[in-house]
């Protein structure tokens, strides 16, 4: 039942961004900018209405609505740099910045209920976020739709079973004598939907390593710094 209710909850999320702060606050919204010093976003409830400005500091991490993950990581104040860790190329924002641009972080499916799912930096990612991020992995995301599409044809087996066991026990429960064969038939297919969403399950959480097994393979990881230094300004990369 777990396996199904984690389906269901995929299938009704919607698309936005998600901006984690450093306390642990998740904020729903559309970011609009991301600047040298802050990101600028609109309440995702309320999109017509104001922007808002957050330093960079106090954000962890940036879940985008397509899956892509951008995480503002604070160095040491001694160098006073930024190190910006993201999984597409961004332009060096100023004159004392690291740039590092480096693989896309792996994929955990976490079994936990009503909260089950798959999760990137500890954010849950919906469906549409999942194909964004697997995008680049044609088996994975194969395997993900193959295991979202069972799923989706386990809940409509297991309500059209539940519907005849109810329809058949309010004619009993009437003074009807009922119909066996219908809820024989209702009880056949709630079996029936249980084993499609559990195969759904087990084919979305087989996705995952797949993903997670090619991120080295696809991705280059490499660092840019350019800074001041004792003797000057310097710039490096390193591979």
């Amino acid at each position: 039942m777990a396996a199904m209710c984690s389906i269901i909850l995929t299938c009704t999320c919607f698309a936005q961004d998600v901006i984690v702060t450093k306390d642990s606050k998740k904020i729903d919204a559309k970011v609009m900018e991301v600047n040298v010093n802050d990101v600028r976003y609109k309440k995702f409830d309320n999109p017509d209405g104001p922007s808002y400005a957050l330093p960079k500091s106090d954000i962890v991490t940036i879940v985008y609505q397509n899956g892509r993950v951008e995480t503002f990581q604070q160095t040491s104040p001694e160098t006073a740099q930024t190190t910006l860790v993201a999984t597409e190329k961004a332009p060096v924002s100023d004159g004392k910045s690291t740039m590092l641009i480096s693989t896309p972080s792996e994929l955990i499916y976490k079994n936990q209920g009503l909260q089950s799912g798959i999760y990137q930096n500890g954010i849950r990612l919906n469906a549409k976020q999942v194909r964004g991020v697997m995008s680049g992995n044609r088996e994975a995301l194969k395997m993900y739709n193959s295991g979202q599409t069972l799923g989706m044809v386990g809940i409509i087996f297991s309500g059209i079973g539940g519907g005849l066991i109810g329809w058949d026990l309010g004619m009993r429960l009437g003074g009807d004598d009922g119909n066996g064969t219908v809820l024989a038939v209702g009880a056949v297919g709630i079996v029936v939907g249980l084993g499609f969403a559990l195969i759904g399950d087990a084919n979305v959480k087989k996705s995952v390593p797949l993903y997670n097994s090619k991120l080295n393979s696809n991705f280059v990881s490499y660092q840019i710094n350019f800074g001041f230094t004792q003797t000057g300004v310097g710039l490096s990369m390193r591979f």
